[in-house]
């Protein structure tokens, strides 16, 4: 039962982070449909440097969730 709850875990983990990085991809082309040409590349910068920068604030979160309920404080 263990291993089927860790399972279940990480595949919720990856489809999240599969829907994320879509949505990213949505909103680039969302932000550069709506901005003119010579900003372009500066919004498709941005976008890429946010997603980056969120993945580096969540990984303490992600490395937490990954230790076995025995050892959790």
């Amino acid at each position: 039962m263990e291993q089927l709850q860790s399972g279940s875990d990480v595949f919720f983990l990856l489809m999240g982070a599969i829907l994320v990085f879509a949505m990213h991809g949505g909103f680039a082309f969302l932000e550069v449909g709506t901005v003119r040409h010579k900003n372009q590349v500066n919004a498709m910068v941005k976008i890429p440097a946010s997603a980056f920068w969120l993945q580096l604030q969540s990984s303490p979160a992600v490395r937490r969730a990954s230790v076995p309920k025995a050892s959790r404080w």
